[in-house]
């Protein structure tokens, strides 16, 4: 039918239909039906664009503007359909260590499509390690002060801290930055 309207339900009814030789059908029958041309709104309840996780279970929710969805995960361009639903939708998927491109597709019955929601999911599940350290002007310091440089295998988080046992047994707490190579002036 052109020229419907969008989203209106609409009542089609056929009566006294005649073939070509004349015949005419006393039979009627209607259809009732609803234009749909409009695409599904979706959105992820965590939309962070990278998330990184420390743990190999990755789950969010993706928030439906219409009911009766379906709903489709991409993982590393593998697609599984997860299942119909209404409001929200649960997201979970089992990944390995390391980065996966994780994204989500809604269809609605009417076979229109979301556009695709997409985060970069980076999964580290190994802590950080010790690579070496240097004592600044080696094992003979001037009274009361050091500089100590900390080398570790990956970048740490913003804020993290360490504690540095001196040899009286007394332990003094040191804030890190994100860089792998850190230098530590202390008294």
């Amino acid at each position: 039918i052109s020229g419907a309207a969008v989203n209106t339900l609409y009542q089609l009814e056929i009566q006294n239909v005649t073939d070509l030789a004349g015949n005419i059908s006393l039979l009627s029958g209607n259809a009732i039906f609803t234009v749909d041309t409009v695409s599904p709104i979706i959105s992820f309840s965590n939309a962070s664009a990278l998330l990184r996780l420390n743990t190999t279970q990755y789950a969010n929710s993706v928030t439906l503007s219409e009911p009766t969805l379906n709903i489709t995960r991409i993982v590393d361009n593998v697609r599984q359909s997860i299942g119909q639903f209404s409001s929200t939708a649960p997201v979970t998927a089992t990944l390995t260590e390391g980065q996966h491109t994780l994204s989500v597709i809604a269809t609605d019955p009417a076979n229109n499509q979301s556009v695709t929601l997409s985060q970069t999911v980076v999964v580290d599940i190994t802590p950080p390690t010790l690579q070496s350290f240097f004592l600044g002007a080696g094992p003979l310091v001037k009274a009361g002060t050091y500089s100590l440089t900390l080398v570790f295998s990956e970048p740490l988080s913003n804020g993290c801290s360490a504690r540095i046992k001196t040899s009286n047994g007394t332990y003094r707490t040191v804030t890190l930055s994100t860089s792998d190579s850190i230098t530590h002036q202390g008294q």
